[in-house]
């Protein structure tokens, strides 16, 4: 006499969870996400503060701002 047959398992509507997740696997996805979403927040502002400082430190010649910057050195 053989097993019955298993066939696999369809996927998962979206948002829905598997079985038998432990729910600490869950809190640390979700904390996952807010700290990703953070981080992105945390880089606009970054990129808005340099930006401003840019623009304080702009030349004025002949009424035309002049806004220049050179690289970082860590960037190639």
């Amino acid at each position: 006499m053989t097993a019955p047959r298993r066939w696999p398992r369809p996927p998962l509507p979206e948002g829905q969870q598997p079985e038998g997740r432990p729910p600490r696997a869950e809190a640390l996805n979700a904390e996952l996400k807010e700290t990703a979403k953070q981080l992105e927040i945390l880089k606009a502002q970054v990129a808005s503060a340099k930006i401003d400082g840019l623009f304080e430190n702009a030349a004025d010649i002949d009424g035309v701002r002049i806004v220049s910057r050179l690289p970082d050195r860590h960037r190639c």
